[in-house]
C-alpha cells in the first residue's frame, strides 16, 4: 500500500510503512429515539381557580399549577363553633389554641396552619385550605423557579409542588405525566 515508505490513504484506511489505520468517521446519533424525543409541556387548558385561593389553578387534565404567589382567602379564625367530637381533650374551640398564629381546634386537638408562604418554612408553600392552609415541602413555588423545559405542577398540591419535566421519572410519590404514560418509571407516548 506504500511505496517508499509514503503514507497511502484511500478512503477510510490509511497504511504508513507496515501500519494499518482506520478511520472510522462519527456517526450522528438517530434523531426521533425515544429517549431524545421532546415532548411539549402539558397545557393547562381549562382553569379553574380554588376558592381558597393561593394562586393555585386546576388544570383540564386534573392536575394542578400555581399562577403565581398569593395569600389565601379563608373563612375568619376563629369560628365560634364547637368542635363536635373530641378524640384529644386540649380544646372545644380554634379560641383555645393560641400558642402560635393561625390555630384552629379539630377533633379536641390543636392545629396551626398558614395563610401565607411566609407563615412556611423557605422550601414549603402555604396550600390554601379549609378551615385554613397548611405548609407543604415543595421543589417549586411557580414555574419561574422551573427551568424553561419544565413546568411548576402537583397531582396532589397538598403534597407540594414540582418541576415537571415531559422526560423525567415517575412512579411512586409522582404519577402525572403531563398527557404522557407512566411506564417502568418513565413517562412515554401513551399506546394504543
Amino acid at each position: 500500500m506504500s511505496q517508499g515508505g509514503a503514507p497511502v490513504s484511500l478512503g477510510g484506511l490509511s497504511a504508513s510503512g507496515g501500519d494499518l489505520t482506520i478511520h472510522v468517521p462519527p456517526v450522528p446519533a438517530p434523531s426521533g429515539g425515544a429517549a431524545n424525543v421532546k415532548h411539549p409541556l402539558p397545557e393547562c387548558g381549562t382553569q379553574q381557580e380554588l376558592r381558597e385561593g393561593g394562586g393555585f389553578v386546576q388544570c383540564g387534565d386534573g392536575h394542578y399549577r400555581r399562577l403565581h404567589v398569593a395569600d389565601c382567602v379563608l373563612d375568619a379564625l376563629p369560628r365560634a363553633e364547637k368542635v363536635d367530637y373530641q378524640l384529644e381533650k386540649e380544646c372545644w374551640y380554634d379560641a383555645d389554641c393560641t400558642a402560635k398564629d393561625h390555630g384552629y381546634c379539630t377533633l379536641g386537638k390543636c392545629a396551626y396552619g398558614c395563610s401565607r408562604d411566609a407563615d412556611c418554612g423557605a422550601d414549603e408553600i402555604c396550600y390554601c385550605g379549609d378551615p385554613i392552609g397548611r405548609c407543604a415541602k415543595t421543589q417549586c413555588k411557580t414555574n419561574a423557579d422551573c427551568d424553561p423545559d419544565s413546568a411548576c405542577i402537583s397531582d396532589q398540591p397538598e403534597n407540594g409542588l414540582r418541576c415537571f419535566d415531559p422526560y423525567a421519572e415517575c412512579g411512586p410519590g409522582w404519577n402525572y405525566c403531563g398527557g404522557l404514560q407512566c411506564l417502568d418509571q418513565r413517562c412515554i407516548e401513551k399506546v394504543g
